[in-house]
Protein backbone atom coordinates (compact mmCIF):
# COMPACT_ATOMS: atom_id res chain seq x y z
CA UNK A 1 0.00 0.00 0.00
CA UNK A 2 2.90 2.21 0.46
CA UNK A 3 4.45 1.46 -2.31
CA UNK A 4 1.43 2.54 -4.40
CA UNK A 5 1.08 5.55 -2.94
CA UNK A 6 5.18 6.55 -3.07
CA UNK A 7 5.17 5.78 -6.67
CA UNK A 8 2.04 8.38 -7.57
CA UNK A 9 1.70 10.69 -4.76
CA UNK A 10 3.04 13.26 -6.78
CA UNK A 11 -0.17 12.76 -9.40
CA UNK A 12 -2.75 12.55 -6.14
CA UNK A 13 -4.69 16.12 -5.38
CA UNK A 14 -4.41 16.87 -1.68
CA UNK A 15 -8.46 16.19 -1.32
CA UNK A 16 -7.79 12.40 -2.73
CA UNK A 17 -4.49 12.79 -0.47
CA UNK A 18 -7.02 13.47 2.44
CA UNK A 19 -9.20 10.25 1.09
CA UNK A 20 -5.97 7.90 1.50
CA UNK A 21 -5.42 9.25 4.81
CA UNK A 22 -8.87 9.20 6.61
CA UNK A 23 -9.85 6.05 4.90
CA UNK A 24 -6.21 4.10 4.68
CA UNK A 25 -3.73 5.01 6.70
CA UNK A 26 -5.75 5.74 10.19
CA UNK A 27 -7.47 2.87 9.92
CA UNK A 28 -3.88 1.10 9.62
CA UNK A 29 -2.39 2.68 12.79
CA UNK A 30 -5.76 2.55 14.78
CA UNK A 31 -5.97 -1.61 14.09
CA UNK A 32 -2.41 -2.00 15.02
CA UNK A 33 -3.02 0.33 18.31
CA UNK A 34 -6.21 -1.97 18.91
CA UNK A 35 -4.33 -5.53 18.08
CA UNK A 36 -1.29 -4.47 20.45
CA UNK A 37 -3.76 -3.60 23.34
CA UNK A 38 -5.37 -6.76 22.99
CA UNK A 39 -1.89 -8.88 22.61
CA UNK A 40 -1.54 -7.00 26.27
CA UNK A 41 -5.13 -7.92 27.67
CA UNK A 42 -5.84 -11.30 29.43
CA UNK A 43 -7.75 -12.94 26.76
CA UNK A 44 -5.01 -12.59 24.01
CA UNK A 45 -4.10 -16.26 22.55
CA UNK A 46 -0.33 -17.64 22.71
CA UNK A 47 3.10 -16.25 23.97
CA UNK A 48 2.01 -12.80 25.03
CA UNK A 49 5.37 -11.40 24.61
CA UNK A 50 5.84 -12.86 21.14
CA UNK A 51 1.96 -11.15 20.21
CA UNK A 52 3.05 -8.43 21.62
CA UNK A 53 6.67 -8.33 19.96
CA UNK A 54 5.33 -8.66 16.27
CA UNK A 55 2.87 -5.86 16.41
CA UNK A 56 5.46 -3.50 17.89
CA UNK A 57 7.38 -4.45 14.52
CA UNK A 58 4.48 -4.32 12.43
CA UNK A 59 4.06 -0.24 14.39
CA UNK A 60 7.50 0.10 12.99
CA UNK A 61 6.77 -0.25 9.41
CA UNK A 62 3.86 1.33 9.43
CA UNK A 63 5.04 4.74 11.19
CA UNK A 64 8.16 5.10 8.76
CA UNK A 65 6.57 4.46 5.95
CA UNK A 66 3.61 6.90 6.75
CA UNK A 67 6.57 9.32 7.70
CA UNK A 68 7.85 8.80 4.28
CA UNK A 69 4.41 9.66 2.52
CA UNK A 70 4.06 12.58 4.74
CA UNK A 71 7.48 14.10 4.47
CA UNK A 72 6.87 13.73 0.02
CA UNK A 73 2.99 15.31 0.47
CA UNK A 74 5.01 18.10 2.29
CA UNK A 75 7.28 18.78 -0.10
CA UNK A 76 4.98 18.31 -3.05
CA UNK A 77 1.95 20.92 -1.53
CA UNK A 78 4.09 23.06 0.54
CA UNK A 79 2.31 25.27 2.93
CA UNK A 80 -1.36 23.68 2.25
CA UNK A 81 -3.46 24.08 5.28
CA UNK A 82 -4.82 20.84 4.37
CA UNK A 83 -1.90 18.27 4.58
CA UNK A 84 -0.31 20.29 7.53
CA UNK A 85 -3.86 19.57 9.36
CA UNK A 86 -3.50 15.68 8.29
CA UNK A 87 -0.07 16.04 9.78
CA UNK A 88 -1.53 17.23 13.08
CA UNK A 89 -4.23 14.82 13.30
CA UNK A 90 -1.11 11.92 12.60
CA UNK A 91 1.26 13.00 15.44
CA UNK A 92 -2.11 12.12 17.58
CA UNK A 93 -2.07 8.91 16.47
CA UNK A 94 1.50 8.49 17.24
CA UNK A 95 0.89 9.39 21.02
CA UNK A 96 -0.42 6.07 20.92
CA UNK A 97 2.73 4.16 19.77
CA UNK A 98 4.74 6.07 22.36
CA UNK A 99 3.19 5.33 25.35
CA UNK A 100 3.80 1.59 24.36
CA UNK A 101 7.55 2.72 25.67
CA UNK A 102 9.27 0.34 23.77
CA UNK A 103 12.48 1.96 22.36
CA UNK A 104 12.33 0.97 18.59
CA UNK A 105 9.02 1.61 18.22
CA UNK A 106 9.62 5.30 19.81
CA UNK A 107 12.90 5.45 17.50
CA UNK A 108 11.06 5.07 14.75
CA UNK A 109 8.54 7.61 15.79
CA UNK A 110 10.73 9.90 16.71
CA UNK A 111 12.87 9.53 13.47
CA UNK A 112 9.08 9.89 11.12
CA UNK A 113 8.10 13.14 13.10
CA UNK A 114 11.79 14.73 12.31
CA UNK A 115 11.72 14.01 8.83
CA UNK A 116 7.83 15.42 8.70
CA UNK A 117 9.19 18.81 10.74
CA UNK A 118 12.09 19.08 7.78
CA UNK A 119 10.11 19.98 5.57
CA UNK A 120 8.06 22.70 7.20
CA UNK A 121 10.16 25.59 6.41
CA UNK A 122 8.89 28.02 9.22
CA UNK A 123 6.64 28.48 11.70
CA UNK A 124 4.75 31.69 10.75
CA UNK A 125 1.53 30.79 9.59
CA UNK A 126 -1.06 29.70 12.57
CA UNK A 127 -1.14 25.73 10.67
CA UNK A 128 2.31 25.23 11.10
CA UNK A 129 2.21 26.77 14.75
CA UNK A 130 -0.52 24.49 15.87
CA UNK A 131 1.66 21.61 13.77
CA UNK A 132 4.76 22.78 15.75
CA UNK A 133 2.80 22.54 19.26
CA UNK A 134 1.22 18.58 18.67
CA UNK A 135 5.04 18.24 17.80
CA UNK A 136 6.59 20.16 21.15
CA UNK A 137 3.57 17.76 23.28
CA UNK A 138 5.07 14.55 21.46
CA UNK A 139 8.68 15.65 22.45
CA UNK A 140 8.67 16.67 25.92
CA UNK A 141 6.07 14.14 27.00
CA UNK A 142 8.19 10.96 25.45
CA UNK A 143 11.71 10.75 26.09
CA UNK A 144 12.97 7.35 25.20
CA UNK A 145 15.29 7.37 27.65
CA UNK A 146 13.62 4.78 30.58
CA UNK A 147 11.72 3.25 27.55
CA UNK A 148 12.19 -0.93 27.13
CA UNK A 149 14.40 -2.32 25.02
CA UNK A 150 12.66 -5.43 23.41
CA UNK A 151 15.09 -6.38 20.63
CA UNK A 152 16.65 -9.41 20.49
CA UNK A 153 20.23 -7.59 20.10
CA UNK A 154 19.37 -5.49 23.34
CA UNK A 155 21.92 -2.28 21.98
CA UNK A 156 20.60 0.12 24.68
CA UNK A 157 18.88 3.36 24.22
CA UNK A 158 21.44 5.41 22.25
CA UNK A 159 19.50 4.93 18.92
CA UNK A 160 16.74 5.98 20.56
CA UNK A 161 17.94 8.98 22.24
CA UNK A 162 19.56 9.71 18.95
CA UNK A 163 16.34 10.04 17.05
CA UNK A 164 14.81 12.07 20.25
CA UNK A 165 17.87 14.92 20.17
CA UNK A 166 17.65 14.83 16.21
CA UNK A 167 13.93 15.69 16.31
CA UNK A 168 14.94 18.34 19.36
CA UNK A 169 16.76 20.37 16.80
CA UNK A 170 13.68 20.77 13.83
CA UNK A 171 11.97 21.74 17.12
CA UNK A 172 14.57 24.07 17.81
CA UNK A 173 15.26 25.54 14.13
CA UNK A 174 11.70 26.10 13.75
CA UNK A 175 11.05 27.64 17.26
CA UNK A 176 13.91 30.25 16.81
CA UNK A 177 13.37 33.23 19.05
CA UNK A 178 9.88 32.24 19.90
CA UNK A 179 10.85 29.74 22.40
CA UNK A 180 9.09 29.86 25.80
CA UNK A 181 11.15 30.53 29.11
CA UNK A 182 9.18 27.29 30.78
CA UNK A 183 10.11 25.55 27.25
CA UNK A 184 13.79 26.27 27.64
CA UNK A 185 13.88 24.70 31.43
CA UNK A 186 11.83 21.63 30.01
CA UNK A 187 14.52 21.08 27.30
CA UNK A 188 17.18 21.31 29.66
CA UNK A 189 15.72 18.84 32.29
CA UNK A 190 14.98 16.63 29.35
CA UNK A 191 18.57 16.82 27.65
CA UNK A 192 19.78 15.82 31.54
CA UNK A 193 17.94 12.62 31.48
CA UNK A 194 19.25 11.71 28.15
CA UNK A 195 22.97 11.91 29.50
CA UNK A 196 22.02 10.62 32.78
CA UNK A 197 19.84 7.72 31.83
CA UNK A 198 21.41 6.92 28.43
CA UNK A 199 22.31 2.93 28.51
CA UNK A 200 26.68 2.51 27.92
CA UNK A 201 27.04 0.44 24.23
CA UNK A 202 29.47 -2.25 24.17
CA UNK A 203 33.19 -1.56 23.66
CA UNK A 204 32.68 2.25 24.40
CA UNK A 205 34.85 4.00 26.60
CA UNK A 206 33.61 7.82 27.27
CA UNK A 207 36.86 8.70 28.91
CA UNK A 208 38.40 10.47 25.72
CA UNK A 209 35.52 10.35 23.20
CA UNK A 210 31.88 11.58 24.11
CA UNK A 211 28.89 8.99 22.92
CA UNK A 212 26.76 10.39 20.44
CA UNK A 213 23.91 10.98 23.04
CA UNK A 214 26.24 13.09 24.77
CA UNK A 215 27.54 15.29 21.96
CA UNK A 216 24.15 15.89 20.75
CA UNK A 217 22.86 17.44 24.26
CA UNK A 218 25.40 19.86 23.89
CA UNK A 219 24.56 20.61 20.61
CA UNK A 220 21.39 20.81 21.61
CA UNK A 221 22.55 23.51 24.52
CA UNK A 222 24.08 25.11 21.99
CA UNK A 223 20.96 25.86 19.94
CA UNK A 224 18.49 27.00 22.65
CA UNK A 225 18.32 30.37 21.74
CA UNK A 226 19.02 32.71 24.77
CA UNK A 227 17.22 36.12 23.78
CA UNK A 228 15.74 36.65 27.36
CA UNK A 229 18.47 37.16 30.08
CA UNK A 230 16.02 34.75 32.33
CA UNK A 231 17.06 31.98 29.94
CA UNK A 232 21.14 32.73 31.03
CA UNK A 233 21.45 31.50 34.07
CA UNK A 234 19.38 28.43 33.40
CA UNK A 235 21.98 27.96 30.64
CA UNK A 236 24.67 27.82 33.13
CA UNK A 237 23.14 26.34 35.71
CA UNK A 238 22.20 23.34 33.18
CA UNK A 239 26.22 23.12 31.75
CA UNK A 240 27.64 23.41 35.06
CA UNK A 241 25.40 19.90 35.80
CA UNK A 242 27.09 18.59 33.17
CA UNK A 243 30.55 19.66 33.78
CA UNK A 244 30.48 18.06 36.94
CA UNK A 245 28.67 15.19 36.45
CA UNK A 246 31.73 13.07 36.37
CA UNK A 247 32.28 14.07 40.06
CA UNK A 248 28.58 12.86 41.07
CA UNK A 249 29.44 8.83 40.13
CA UNK A 250 29.75 6.00 42.33
CA UNK A 251 33.03 4.15 40.90
CA UNK A 252 32.35 1.39 39.17
CA UNK A 253 34.84 -1.32 39.85
CA UNK A 254 33.68 -3.25 36.55
CA UNK A 255 34.44 0.06 34.10
CA UNK A 256 30.69 -0.42 33.02
CA UNK A 257 29.08 2.69 33.61
CA UNK A 258 29.90 6.11 31.51
CA UNK A 259 32.54 7.89 33.06
CA UNK A 260 31.06 11.33 31.65
CA UNK A 261 34.93 12.94 31.85
CA UNK A 262 34.93 13.47 27.79
CA UNK A 263 31.49 15.01 28.30
CA UNK A 264 32.97 16.94 31.60
CA UNK A 265 35.79 19.16 29.34
CA UNK A 266 33.61 19.41 26.55
CA UNK A 267 30.66 21.01 28.77
CA UNK A 268 33.92 23.27 30.27
CA UNK A 269 34.40 24.73 27.15
CA UNK A 270 30.91 25.46 26.27
CA UNK A 271 30.13 26.94 29.78
CA UNK A 272 33.08 29.36 29.06
CA UNK A 273 31.90 30.53 25.24
CA UNK A 274 28.12 30.52 26.86
CA UNK A 275 29.21 33.36 29.88
CA UNK A 276 31.65 35.21 28.12
CA UNK A 277 29.52 35.56 25.03
CA UNK A 278 26.43 37.25 27.41
CA UNK A 279 29.00 39.63 29.48
CA UNK A 280 27.06 42.42 28.49
CA UNK A 281 23.67 41.45 28.76
CA UNK A 282 21.12 43.57 29.95
CA UNK A 283 19.56 42.90 33.32
CA UNK A 284 21.72 39.42 33.82
CA UNK A 285 23.14 39.06 36.84
CA UNK A 286 26.41 38.36 36.31
CA UNK A 287 27.70 37.68 39.81
CA UNK A 288 25.43 35.32 40.25
CA UNK A 289 26.34 33.14 37.11
CA UNK A 290 29.92 33.39 37.52
CA UNK A 291 29.84 32.71 40.96
CA UNK A 292 27.90 29.07 40.20
CA UNK A 293 30.23 28.14 37.22
CA UNK A 294 33.48 29.00 39.24
CA UNK A 295 31.90 26.85 42.05
CA UNK A 296 31.20 23.93 39.76
CA UNK A 297 34.36 24.23 38.52
CA UNK A 298 36.18 24.14 41.60
CA UNK A 299 34.86 20.54 42.03
CA UNK A 300 37.49 18.80 39.51
CA UNK A 301 40.01 21.27 40.42
CA UNK A 302 39.98 20.05 44.35
CA UNK A 303 40.10 16.65 42.94
CA UNK A 304 43.55 17.41 41.20
CA UNK A 305 45.31 13.61 41.11
CA UNK A 306 42.64 12.34 43.43
CA UNK A 307 39.72 11.16 40.27
CA UNK A 308 40.72 8.53 38.23
CA UNK A 309 40.39 8.31 35.12
CA UNK A 310 41.85 11.87 33.56
CA UNK A 311 41.68 10.66 30.37
CA UNK A 312 44.10 12.32 27.65
CA UNK A 313 45.62 15.94 28.18
CA UNK A 314 44.69 18.42 29.73
CA UNK A 315 43.45 16.38 32.92
CA UNK A 316 39.72 17.81 33.83
CA UNK A 317 41.14 19.82 36.79
CA UNK A 318 43.52 21.41 34.24
CA UNK A 319 40.71 22.20 32.04
CA UNK A 320 38.54 23.36 35.04
CA UNK A 321 41.69 25.78 36.32
CA UNK A 322 41.90 27.21 32.61
CA UNK A 323 37.94 27.46 31.71
CA UNK A 324 37.41 29.20 35.24
CA UNK A 325 40.53 31.52 34.74
CA UNK A 326 39.23 32.85 31.49
CA UNK A 327 35.96 32.99 32.92
CA UNK A 328 37.31 35.18 35.94
CA UNK A 329 39.67 37.49 33.51
CA UNK A 330 36.80 37.99 31.04
CA UNK A 331 34.29 38.83 33.25
CA UNK A 332 36.18 40.59 36.45
CA UNK A 333 36.37 44.10 34.57
CA UNK A 334 32.55 44.24 33.89
CA UNK A 335 32.06 43.48 37.51
CA UNK A 336 33.90 45.74 39.17
CA UNK A 337 32.64 48.65 36.45
CA UNK A 338 29.31 47.76 37.17
CA UNK A 339 27.48 49.09 40.91
CA UNK A 340 27.53 45.55 41.78
CA UNK A 341 31.54 46.22 42.28
CA UNK A 342 30.13 48.87 46.00
CA UNK A 343 27.93 46.09 47.32
CA UNK A 344 28.05 43.34 49.54
CA UNK A 345 29.01 40.24 47.00
CA UNK A 346 31.20 37.54 49.16
CA UNK A 347 29.90 34.54 46.93
CA UNK A 348 32.13 35.79 44.30
CA UNK A 349 34.87 36.37 45.91
CA UNK A 350 34.27 32.91 48.15
CA UNK A 351 34.39 31.35 44.74
CA UNK A 352 37.46 32.92 43.70
CA UNK A 353 39.12 31.71 47.02
CA UNK A 354 38.31 27.98 46.72
CA UNK A 355 39.67 28.13 43.08
CA UNK A 356 42.83 29.97 44.16
CA UNK A 357 43.10 27.39 46.47
CA UNK A 358 42.37 24.58 44.42
CA UNK A 359 45.54 25.36 42.23
CA UNK A 360 47.71 26.08 44.86
CA UNK A 361 47.09 22.62 46.43
CA UNK A 362 47.60 18.94 45.65
CA UNK A 363 47.65 15.72 47.42
CA UNK A 364 50.73 14.89 45.52
CA UNK A 365 50.56 11.26 47.22
CA UNK A 366 47.85 10.38 44.60
CA UNK A 367 49.94 11.07 41.78
CA UNK A 368 50.18 7.81 40.41
CA UNK A 369 53.02 9.12 37.87
CA UNK A 370 55.11 11.26 40.31
CA UNK A 371 56.97 12.70 36.78
CA UNK A 372 53.82 14.87 36.11
CA UNK A 373 54.34 16.89 39.45
CA UNK A 374 56.98 19.12 38.53
CA UNK A 375 55.13 19.69 34.86
CA UNK A 376 52.21 20.37 36.59
CA UNK A 377 54.02 22.68 39.40
CA UNK A 378 55.03 24.73 37.01
CA UNK A 379 51.41 24.97 35.40
CA UNK A 380 50.22 25.82 38.66
CA UNK A 381 52.48 28.57 39.23
CA UNK A 382 51.61 30.30 36.06
CA UNK A 383 47.70 29.55 37.19
CA UNK A 384 48.21 31.03 40.41
CA UNK A 385 50.03 34.12 38.90
CA UNK A 386 46.72 34.93 36.79
CA UNK A 387 44.57 34.76 39.55
CA UNK A 388 46.58 36.40 41.86
CA UNK A 389 46.18 39.64 39.71
CA UNK A 390 42.79 39.14 39.84
CA UNK A 391 42.51 38.86 43.43
CA UNK A 392 45.04 41.66 44.96
CA UNK A 393 44.62 44.15 46.21
CA UNK A 394 40.23 44.31 45.52
CA UNK A 395 40.08 41.34 47.80
CA UNK A 396 40.96 43.70 50.65
CA UNK A 397 37.56 46.26 49.35
CA UNK A 398 35.31 46.53 52.39
CA UNK A 399 32.57 44.69 50.89
CA UNK A 400 34.36 41.45 51.05
CA UNK A 401 34.32 40.05 54.56
CA UNK A 402 37.73 39.58 56.59
CA UNK A 403 36.41 35.55 56.59
CA UNK A 404 37.02 35.41 53.00
CA UNK A 405 40.25 37.43 53.22
CA UNK A 406 41.70 35.12 56.06
CA UNK A 407 40.90 32.19 54.21
CA UNK A 408 43.21 33.30 51.65
CA UNK A 409 45.58 33.86 53.75
CA UNK A 410 45.40 30.40 55.35
CA UNK A 411 45.18 29.23 51.96
CA UNK A 412 48.46 30.53 50.60
CA UNK A 413 49.45 29.49 54.76
CA UNK A 414 48.97 25.77 54.46
CA UNK A 415 50.23 25.50 50.97
CA UNK A 416 53.71 27.54 51.78
CA UNK A 417 54.56 24.28 54.27
CA UNK A 418 57.82 23.01 52.47
CA UNK A 419 58.24 20.32 55.57
CA UNK A 420 55.58 18.49 57.89
CA UNK A 421 55.14 21.23 61.00
CA UNK A 422 55.45 18.89 64.56
CA UNK A 423 51.43 18.45 64.96
CA UNK A 424 51.69 19.85 68.95
CA UNK A 425 53.58 23.57 66.97
CA UNK A 426 49.77 24.55 65.53
CA UNK A 427 46.71 25.13 67.29
CA UNK A 428 43.96 22.67 68.09
CA UNK A 429 40.55 23.27 67.57
CA UNK A 430 39.25 26.29 69.99
CA UNK A 431 43.16 27.86 69.90
CA UNK A 432 44.48 31.11 69.09
CA UNK A 433 46.33 30.65 66.05
CA UNK A 434 49.66 31.33 67.13
CA UNK A 435 49.18 29.00 70.50
CA UNK A 436 51.25 26.05 69.06
CA UNK A 437 54.24 28.21 69.15
CA UNK A 438 54.22 28.57 72.67
CA UNK A 439 53.61 24.66 73.45
CA UNK A 440 56.77 22.18 74.58
CA UNK A 441 57.60 19.01 73.00
CA UNK A 442 60.37 15.97 72.35
CA UNK A 443 61.80 17.23 68.59
CA UNK A 444 62.74 14.85 65.70
CA UNK A 445 65.78 13.63 64.27
CA UNK A 446 64.28 12.00 61.42
CA UNK A 447 65.14 13.82 57.88
CA UNK A 448 61.58 15.67 56.85
CA UNK A 449 61.62 15.22 52.82
CA UNK A 450 60.42 18.70 51.40
CA UNK A 451 57.32 18.73 49.53
CA UNK A 452 57.71 17.80 46.00
CA UNK A 453 55.99 21.28 45.25
CA UNK A 454 58.73 22.90 46.71
CA UNK A 455 59.13 25.69 44.39
CA UNK A 456 55.02 26.60 44.74
CA UNK A 457 55.46 25.93 48.42
CA UNK A 458 58.35 29.14 48.02
CA UNK A 459 56.43 31.30 45.44
CA UNK A 460 53.46 31.02 47.98
CA UNK A 461 55.87 32.30 50.79
CA UNK A 462 56.74 35.17 48.88
CA UNK A 463 53.16 35.47 48.54
CA UNK A 464 52.84 35.79 52.50
CA UNK A 465 55.58 38.39 53.08
CA UNK A 466 54.18 40.36 50.29
CA UNK A 467 50.83 40.95 51.50
CA UNK A 468 52.01 41.78 54.98
CA UNK A 469 54.60 44.31 53.51
CA UNK A 470 54.06 47.74 53.47
CA UNK A 471 52.86 49.03 49.49
CA UNK A 472 50.72 51.80 49.49
CA UNK A 473 49.05 52.12 53.05
CA UNK A 474 45.70 51.96 51.07
CA UNK A 475 43.10 50.72 52.87
CA UNK A 476 42.38 47.37 50.60
CA UNK A 477 46.62 46.84 51.34
CA UNK A 478 45.91 47.17 55.28
CA UNK A 479 43.29 44.79 55.76
CA UNK A 480 45.00 42.26 53.31
CA UNK A 481 48.23 42.67 55.24
CA UNK A 482 46.25 42.38 58.81
CA UNK A 483 44.54 39.38 57.48
CA UNK A 484 47.66 37.58 56.41
CA UNK A 485 50.20 38.75 59.31
CA UNK A 486 49.08 36.35 61.96
CA UNK A 487 49.77 33.66 59.17
CA UNK A 488 53.05 34.94 58.25
CA UNK A 489 54.55 35.15 61.74
CA UNK A 490 52.71 31.31 62.37
CA UNK A 491 54.81 30.63 59.27
CA UNK A 492 58.12 31.62 60.15
CA UNK A 493 57.60 30.37 64.00
CA UNK A 494 57.67 26.93 62.91
CA UNK A 495 60.49 26.69 61.04
CA UNK A 496 62.19 28.36 63.94
CA UNK A 497 60.50 26.54 66.66
CA UNK A 498 61.15 23.14 64.48
CA UNK A 499 64.88 24.40 64.60
CA UNK A 500 65.06 24.88 68.29
CA UNK A 501 63.41 21.56 69.24
CA UNK A 502 64.74 19.42 66.89
CA UNK A 503 68.62 20.62 66.36
CA UNK A 504 70.06 20.07 69.88
CA UNK A 505 69.21 16.21 69.31
CA UNK A 506 71.29 16.17 66.07
CA UNK A 507 74.74 16.49 67.84
CA UNK A 508 77.36 16.82 65.52
CA UNK A 509 75.12 16.17 62.72
CA UNK A 510 74.60 18.65 60.26
CA UNK A 511 70.87 20.01 59.70
CA UNK A 512 69.15 18.35 56.90
CA UNK A 513 69.82 21.28 53.49
CA UNK A 514 66.67 21.11 52.57
CA UNK A 515 65.66 22.31 55.93
CA UNK A 516 68.89 24.34 56.37
CA UNK A 517 67.78 26.29 53.10
CA UNK A 518 64.61 27.24 54.03
CA UNK A 519 65.20 28.38 57.68
CA UNK A 520 68.06 30.59 55.79
CA UNK A 521 65.41 31.61 53.04
CA UNK A 522 63.11 33.19 55.50
CA UNK A 523 65.68 34.60 58.15
CA UNK A 524 66.62 36.63 55.45
CA UNK A 525 63.34 37.19 54.19
CA UNK A 526 62.19 38.98 57.55
CA UNK A 527 65.43 41.21 58.05
CA UNK A 528 64.38 42.59 54.42
CA UNK A 529 60.83 42.93 55.38
CA UNK A 530 58.94 46.22 56.00
CA UNK A 531 55.32 45.44 56.90
CA UNK A 532 52.65 47.39 56.78
CA UNK A 533 52.37 49.54 60.15
CA UNK A 534 48.49 48.89 61.15
CA UNK A 535 49.11 44.67 60.15
CA UNK A 536 50.25 43.33 63.77
CA UNK A 537 49.34 45.08 66.86
CA UNK A 538 52.35 46.58 68.75
CA UNK A 539 53.68 44.09 71.97
CA UNK A 540 53.61 45.80 74.91
CA UNK A 541 56.41 48.19 75.81
CA UNK A 542 57.80 48.27 72.28
CA UNK A 543 57.33 51.06 69.89
CA UNK A 544 57.86 49.64 66.15
CA UNK A 545 57.01 51.05 62.51
CA UNK A 546 58.14 48.22 60.11
CA UNK A 547 59.58 45.81 62.20
CA UNK A 548 57.11 44.47 64.75
CA UNK A 549 57.28 40.79 62.71
CA UNK A 550 60.93 40.81 64.22
CA UNK A 551 59.06 41.52 67.66
CA UNK A 552 56.79 38.78 67.83
CA UNK A 553 59.36 36.43 66.84
CA UNK A 554 62.39 37.42 68.81
CA UNK A 555 61.76 34.84 71.31
CA UNK A 556 62.30 32.32 69.02
CA UNK A 557 65.22 33.85 67.23
CA UNK A 558 67.08 33.78 70.87
CA UNK A 559 66.15 30.18 71.34
CA UNK A 560 67.71 29.44 67.88
CA UNK A 561 70.73 31.28 68.37
CA UNK A 562 71.41 29.12 71.11
CA UNK A 563 70.82 26.08 69.04
CA UNK A 564 73.04 26.94 66.42
CA UNK A 565 76.25 27.42 68.15
CA UNK A 566 78.05 24.92 66.26
CA UNK A 567 76.61 26.02 62.79
CA UNK A 568 78.04 29.52 61.86
CA UNK A 569 76.37 30.28 58.90
CA UNK A 570 72.84 30.17 60.79
CA UNK A 571 74.30 31.29 63.58
CA UNK A 572 75.47 34.22 61.72
CA UNK A 573 72.46 34.89 59.65
CA UNK A 574 70.00 34.77 63.50
CA UNK A 575 72.29 37.57 64.71
CA UNK A 576 71.54 39.71 61.61
CA UNK A 577 68.07 39.47 62.66
CA UNK A 578 68.84 40.35 66.44
CA UNK A 579 71.05 42.91 64.52
CA UNK A 580 67.48 44.08 62.77
CA UNK A 581 65.85 44.52 65.84
CA UNK A 582 68.54 46.21 67.51
CA UNK A 583 68.49 48.96 64.49
CA UNK A 584 64.54 48.87 64.89
CA UNK A 585 65.14 50.16 68.12
CA UNK A 586 67.92 52.91 67.29
CA UNK A 587 70.75 51.08 68.90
Amino acid sequence: MAMIFDASSDQLTVSALQVCFNTVLIKILEANAKQHLASEGPEASGTKEDATQGWNETAIVEVEGIANLFSQWLDTHKGNRVVIAMCEDLFERYTLFLKRHVLNVSNTVFTGVTKILAEVENSESADKSLLLNKAWGLWKDANPASHADNSKRRTGNQDALTAYLHCLRELLRLFSQELRFEQTQTILKQLRVCVVESTATAYSVDVDRMTPVQGMVLEGIKSIPSNIPEIIPELVQSINGLATLAYEQESDPLGKKQTYIALSKAAMSLLDSCIISHIRSPGLDLIGIVSEAVNALAIPIHLKYNWKPEGKDPSPWSKATTTALSILEACMPAIQASHYAKQDNPQLWESIVRISDGIVAANYDACTNLADIPKDQESNIEFFSRIRKLVIPTLGSPSIPDTVRRKYAESIFKNSIIHEPHPDDLARPGQELLEGLRSTHIGRVNDLPPSPRSKMCYLLLDELFSLVAVHDGSPERIRLAQAAAPYLILRAGLTLKAYVMDHPLRGRMPQPWSQKKEMLYILRKLIELDSEPKAIPAAPGITSEHKKHLHRLYPLVLRALKAAWRDEEMMSALQEVLDAVGDDFGI
